[in-house]
């Protein structure tokens, strides 16, 4: 759980190692996380996030969700797109039918219990 870290940026997670265990990851208020780190963080998470949480991130835009949909299409299960304010493909709609074992999209309002 990285929420609040607002001066991280998407250099943070280049480099990581691949097949990288994480399974979710909030990222909630990290404000300076763009597309290129989300990229990186896909990349190194090959084996599919089951959550991702973007709360308050007007960095990513729609990149941010196809690098999710190359390796977690079949595995992610949550996601929260509140408040990102460029991404265009985040109806529920558009995320059920690119995630079909979805069960949680956060996506205007106030941020869901993160229980999974």
């Amino acid at each position: 759980d990285i929420c609040g870290a607002n001066s991280m940026t998407g250099k943070a997670f280049e480099g990581l190692p691949q097949n990288l265990q994480l399974r979710w990851i909030n990222l909630g208020w990290c404000i300076e996380v763009d597309d290129a780190g989300i990229e990186s963080l896909c990349q190194a998470c090959n084996n599919g996030l089951v959550a991702l949480f973007l709360l308050g991130n007007a960095k990513v835009t729609d990149r941010s969700l196809n690098a999710l949909k190359e390796t977690s299409a079949n595995t992610l299960r949550a996601i929260d797109l509140s408040g990102c304010l460029h991404m265009k493909g985040n109806s529920s709609e558009n995320i059920k039918s690119v995630f079909p074992n979805i069960s949680l999209i956060a996506n205007l309002g106030t941020a869901p219990n993160y229980e999974l």
